[in-house]
């Protein structure tokens, strides 16, 4: 029986460690520049039985958009056609690529003009997508997704309970290995929180309010902005100060520095003609509005 068992945890392990992630499609397409193998990481997550639906979904996404640019994709149609019909709407309507050419004449015309659009980026105004297919892709399988990790782990901890009473062994150590899977690190909740909030804010400085409040109300379901007391002047103005302290410091972690450059520009533009609505539009954005107006 030990025999068995032990037999049983190696195979187990060892099909564990061949289960195929994003992860590793994307170092082969984009670290060692390998389409063929990067195509071939693909597709093994769009037919693997365990891989979860929003992996899949991802990974035939941009298999399409690989075979848009060019790539050798066996098959696509009958992986694309397991796609949710509403995802195959949002691939249809997706640009196939990015606007390359008007890139490159914008930088022939010289400096200045390149520049000009660079800072139009800067504001959320004209951000290209270098994978717009896939990033479209992304966006409404985030919007789709279930509940989050503190809902799912208090569901296993009730199927965890209710095997204990009910003497499931099975359904026991299922529950057990869902929640070992699912335990994330502080840091690794801390930086999902962070990832959350700056899709938050890349959709306000986008001008897509709808958007950001999906995910406040998915991903951030008990947030409320921090209180401001006193003259919103003087808090608007904190709230600048500590930004540009962000700024000046480099590298840091809340967002890429050029989403910090958009965030202080809309703040400026806002506060022109009304400092309330500037501090209404920094207390939308959940982490940042604690982190600038403290």
């Amino acid at each position: 029986m030990i025999r068995v068992l032990a037999f049983l945890a190696c195979a187990l392990g060892t099909a564990a460690a061949q289960q195929p992630t994003l992860h590793d499609a994307w170092v082969r397409e984009l670290l060692d520049a390998d389409v063929k193998g990067a195509v071939a990481a693909y597709r093994n997550l769009a037919v693997a039985a365990t891989v979860p639906d929003a992996q899949r979904q991802a990974a035939i996404s941009r298999l399409v958009e690989l075979q848009q640019c060019g790539a050798k994709v066996d098959g696509l149609a009958e992986l694309r056609a397991k796609l949710p019909q509403p995802l195959q709407q949002v691939l249809a309507a997706a640009p196939a690529s990015i606007d390359l050419d008007g890139w490159v004449a914008t930088a022939r015309e010289g400096a200045d003009s390149l520049f000009d659009r660079l800072r139009a980026t800067e504001r959320g105004q004209q951000r290209p997508m270098v994978r717009p297919v896939f990033e479209l892709a992304v966006r409404w399988i985030e919007q789709q997704s279930g509940p989050g990790s503190r809902e799912l782990r208090r569901r296993l901890l009730e199927q965890l309970q209710r095997a204990r009473l009910e003497g499931d062994g099975r359904l026991y150590m299922d529950a057990r290995r869902q929640l070992r899977m699912l335990a994330p690190t502080e840091r690794e909740e801390r930086l999902s929180e962070l990832a959350f909030a700056q899709q938050v804010l890349r959709r306000e400085l986008g001008d897509s309010p709808e958007g950001a409040d999906q995910i406040r109300q998915l991903r951030f379901p008990d947030w409320r902005p921090p209180e401001i007391s006193g003259d919103p002047g003087l808090a608007l103005a904190r709230a600048q100060a500590n930004l540009e302290r962000m700024l000046a410091a480099g590298g840091n972690p809340m967002a890429e520095r050029n989403t910090l450059i958009a965030l202080q520009l809309r703040l400026q533009e806002l506060s022109a003609d009304d400092p309330g609505s500037a501090l209404a539009f920094l207390r939308r954005l959940p982490l940042f509005a604690e982190e600038l107006l403290r």
